[in-house]
């Protein structure tokens, strides 16, 4: 893109045409920002670069004559840039650097040097800033502090012993690691060389890699060797060992990781002799062994299941069977020359933790993943078994491929994904739980109607919507079908989300596993509000015509005196109240009062009527 020059008329301030033309020249080339403004901070010029840059900062079109602190949104950033055009406005040339932009978004980083702008006579009319933007250099730097601070953290913390030594092979740096491998305090090292704590036969290890590395011919290393620690131990360490150099290529340390093997040697040694006597033993009872081998390697080879024969203490694949050969690929010879732990995912250590679990019995089948030759991997489930004769021990491995059967629950999630999502589109409410009652659960018609999320009504979070007066019957009755693994049915009333119980008939029924046992309850809840109200109306209308007839054959009683009538017909009307407990009732007949003990004058009556003899109006009875 050409550069376009911006130019405002200086007339007045006179700083001579042939100098502002140079001015623009050099701000026109400039691949930095550059702009010059006059005393009131208003543009005399700038170039393309430093409009970009307020067009991406502050999305500012810049114009010449326009006050520049006028562009500049952010506070921050307005404040700065005015002290430092101050600054140069009184003589002073400055130079700072530090972010710029908008607090939320990413920052830029910048390094800038304003300097005064003065006319021929060397009047200070204004200012010249020019600016470099250095957000990859802090960037970098950035990345730079972070790397130093990982190598810190990591070599502090690690597990495994690290040194940084010298060329003439004093240690210049230990971990905690170290000094607790050697026994050597890290002051205590700090006075040592590597050569002071190897032991003798081993020193030339470490002293001819630091020579090729001095020579520039070896820039790496890795052995076993032999140290002396304090207290006069000898142990076994893997080294590895890597030339730290500059950008020069200029020899400054050697980076070294100790990791002790003392254990594994010594393992190592057992091995061999364990192994050694085993051969002796094979020697001693070849001829025995001939027979019983025929045996077991026609049974052997005839399983269905891939089979290993493991060793305990190495992992080593002693035998495999033809379908182990085909399971995973190799041939016989290709196979037995692996460890079980090549055809895992699992580390050194898991392995042999695995191993011994074994051969204590504490474990019988295991889920995994195995390697096969062709890089597939496969999902297998290993049963493993020790066996022991006379002496002599190993692990059997039994392998079933359950790769399929994996794929194939997977599925089923998927599919059950699909249900749940078809179960969300039913208008009634629909849950599933386990058989202690911890619900899994709950559909979408369940979750808004009680305004219960699915985390708050898992378990048996939902019973926090369950009535409480209703909450007994529902555990008996799911005990019950529990226990009996029946057909669960109860009426209970659940909270809605506006606060108010509704009336619901919540069935379940129980699905089993391929065995028989129970595993899931699915239930549905259907809200049966009105149909409980339609049974209290139906009782109450029941419960009126039970009172009105037992009244009417009060009225045929001729035995019963006036005052004995009225005591029984108030005796039978208030129980049919809705309050009966607080009900009163009073008879009026032409002035002559009966009333039940609580009656007050101050009631007010739920229940009127006159009394009519012969067409006549004879007085009331009122019920409250």
């Amino acid at each position: 893109m050409d550069h376009v020059r911006h130019k405002h008329d200086l007339s007045k301030s006179s700083p001579g045409a042939g100098q502002f033309d140079l001015l623009l020249n050099m701000l026109d080339s400039s691949f930095s920002s550059v702009f010059a403004v006059d005393r009131d901070y208003c543009y005399l010029a700038f170039n393309q670069e430093h409009a970009e840059r307020m067009l991406s900062l502050y999305g500012a079109s810049i114009q010449t004559g326009h006050n520049l602190l006028e562009y500049v949104n952010v506070p921050g950033d307005r404040e700065r840039l005015q002290a430092d055009l101050d600054r140069a406005l009184a003589g002073e040339q400055v130079r700072a650097e530090g972010p710029t932009g908008a607090p939320d978004l990413l920052k830029w980083y910048f390094k800038w040097r304003c300097v005064p702008l003065k006319d021929q006579q060397g009047a200070l009319i204004g200012a010249i800033v020019s600016s470099e933007d250095i957000s990859g250099l802090m960037e970098a730097s950035q990345a730079l502090t972070s790397s130093e601070e990982l190598f810190r953290i990591s070599f502090i913390h690690s597990t495994i012993g690290q040194a940084l030594i010298s060329s003439d092979g004093r240690f210049l740096r230990v971990n905690p690691a170290l000094c607790n491998i050697l026994g050597y305090s890290e002051n205590e090292l700090a006075h040592l060389t590597f050569n002071d704590v190897t032991y003798a036969e081993d020193k030339p290890l470490g002293s001819n890699f630091i020579k090729e590395a001095l020579a520039g011919l070896k820039d790496a290393a890795r052995f076993e060797k032999r140290y002396l620690r304090k207290d006069g131990q000898v142990i076994w360490a893997d080294v590895s060992s890597t030339a730290f150099r500059d950008s020069a290529g200029q020899f400054q340390y050697l980076i070294t990781s100790i990791n002790e093997i003392t254990g594994v040697k010594l393992a190592q040694a057992a091995l061999q002799a364990h192994q050694a006597h085993l051969e002796e033993l094979i020697f001693q009872r070849t001829e025995q062994l001939q027979s019983s081998e025929a045996r077991y390697r026609s049974l052997f080879e005839n399983m269905s299941s891939a089979i290993l024969v493991v060793e305990p203490e190495s992992g080593a694949i002693l035998d495999a069977n033809q379908e182990a050969c085909r399971f995973y690929g190799y041939s016989h010879a290709e196979l037995t020359g692996l460890k079980f732990i090549e055809l895992t995912n699992l580390s050194l250590a898991e392995a042999f933790q695995i191993i011994q679990k074994v051969v204590s019995g504490e474990l019988k089948t295991i889920l995994m993943t195995h390697h096969l030759a062709n890089g597939e991997t496969r999902q297998v489930e290993v049963f493993p078994g020790h066996i022991h004769l006379e002496g002599w021990h190993t692990i059997l491995v039994v392998i079933h491929d359950i790769t399929e059967r994996r794929n194939a629950e997977l599925a089923l999630l998927d599919k059950e994904a699909e249900l749940r999502t078809l179960l969300d589109t039913i208008p009634g409410l629909i849950w599933s739980s386990y058989s202690g009652g911890n619900v899994d659960y709950l559909n979408l018609g369940w979750l808004t109607f009680t305004g219960m999320t699915q985390a708050q009504a898992r378990g048996a979070g939902w019973m926090a919507a369950l009535h409480p007066d209703d909450l007994a019957e529902t555990q008996r009755k799911w005990d019950e079908a529990t226990l009996n693994v029946s057909f669960f049915e109860v009426e209970q009333r659940l909270r809605s989300a506006a606060g108010e119980y509704h009336w619901f008939l919540t069935r379940a029924q129980p699905v089993f596993d391929a065995h028989g046992a129970p595993v899931k309850w699915y239930g549905i809840n259907a809200d049966i509000t009105d149909h409980k109200q339609m049974e209290i109306n139906i009782k109450l209308r029941m419960q009126e015509l039970t009172c009105l007839y037992r009244v009417g054959r009060l009225l045929e009683d001729q035995s019963l005196q006036e005052g004995e009538l009225c005591q029984r017909v108030l005796e039978t009307l208030t129980p049919a109240m809705q309050f009966p407990e607080l009900a009163a009732g009073l008879i009026d007949l032409e002035g002559r009062r009966y009333q039940t003990a609580n009656y007050s004058g101050a009631l007010t009556h739920e229940l009127s009527a006159s009394l009519n003899l012969h067409g006549r109006v004879c007085g009331f009875v009122a019920v409250y």
